[in-house]
């Protein structure tokens, strides 16, 4: 004991000097791998809350697509597109680095099953005949959605006994939203496949333009 505490007393400058030096050292490795931590702690947050898996189509910010690989480090996807309000692939591959699962929401279009509830807007102009509009797209939507609704109503009741919440009505819906003062925009809820969002809104737009290039104008 006597040997060890004269050691630590002559030499006491020289390990607090090596004792400095460690902990710098170690501060900038912590600093250089800074983002990979993130990433690795990014890759267990997404194994522990089963955020989203392969196949699934995801929003990360201002990033969005169908995810088909991840690994410790990053998440690739298949762009969606342009935008948020498009539903095409854009032939781009996104790889974002899983940091930003950390500090960023995920919102997994997937999550429910195979089968969504997708909004879409149509506007129009208060001087136009929006309500007759309205009756129109709402009747196409239940057309276009008929061979979905029971499947999905199955699918809604399941998830709401599952998680104890309350089952949405999953019937085409219509409502009115108003984004200025001289515009009407209708605000259709349809039933669709998770992956046919955009193939069902655009069936029902191109619908829609084809009665009014029949009808005669008033």
């Amino acid at each position: 004991m006597l040997i060890l505490l004269g050691s630590i007393t002559i030499w006491s400058n020289e390990l607090q000097t090596a004792a400095v030096t460690l902990l710098a050292i170690a501060a900038a490795l912590v600093i250089a791998t800074k983002e990979l931590i993130l990433c690795i702690m990014g890759s267990l947050w997404r194994f522990s809350t089963k955020a989203y898996d392969v196949g699934d189509r995801i929003e990360v910010g201002a990033f969005r697509g169908d995810v088909f690989q991840y690994n410790m480090f990053s998440t690739k996807l298949y762009e969606i597109g342009p935008g948020k309000d498009h539903h095409q692939f854009t032939g781009r591959m996104i790889e974002l680095p899983n940091s930003l699962l950390l500090n960023t929401p995920v919102i997994n279009e997937s999550k429910t099953g195979p089968y969504v509830l997708h909004v879409f807007r149509v506007p129009f102009r208060k001087s136009e005949d929006w309500k007759g509009a309205a009756k129109l797209i709402l009747g196409m939507a239940i057309e276009e959605c008929s061979e979905y609704i029971e499947e999905a109503k199955r699918q809604f009741q399941r998830n709401s006994s599952k998680h104890v919440i309350e089952s949405p009505n999953v019937e085409p819906r219509l409502h009115y939203s108003f984004s200025s003062s001289d515009q009407v925009d209708l605000v259709i809820r349809i039933p669709v496949p998770s992956k046919q969002k955009g193939r069902l809104e655009q069936a029902i737009i191109q619908r829609y333009i084809d009665a009014g290039e029949t009808r005669e104008p008033k």
